[in-house]
């Protein structure tokens, strides 16, 4: 498969100032639902993917969870941000 080219250098489009997890007092970011992060790393000897979905708070279209399959969410529980492998709080 031929890409027309040489890749250009890697960047970083988002912003990793913290303001689209932050809690506002009105919806902010509302039109994103999460972001999917996809990155690789290697074990012995092989390159694997690693994903990783952070869900928006204010998103007036949340996506849902259960469609995920494994893949390691981070999301507002309650008033509590919690990786989707954690165990709730107990009420």
């Amino acid at each position: 498969m031929t890409t027309g080219g040489p890749a250009g250098p890697e960047h970083m489009a988002f912003r990793q100032n913290g303001r689209l997890l932050k809690r506002w007092p009105e919806p902010r970011y509302t039109r994103v639902g999460a972001t999917f992060f996809l990155t690789e790393y290697a074990e012995e000897g092989e390159v694997k993917p690693r994903a990783l979905i952070l869900h928006n708070p204010n998103a007036e279209s949340p996506l849902p969870r259960d469609i995920w399959a494994g893949i390691p969410e981070f999301f507002l529980d309650g008033n509590r941000w919690r990786w989707s492998d954690e165990e709730p709080a107990a009420a």
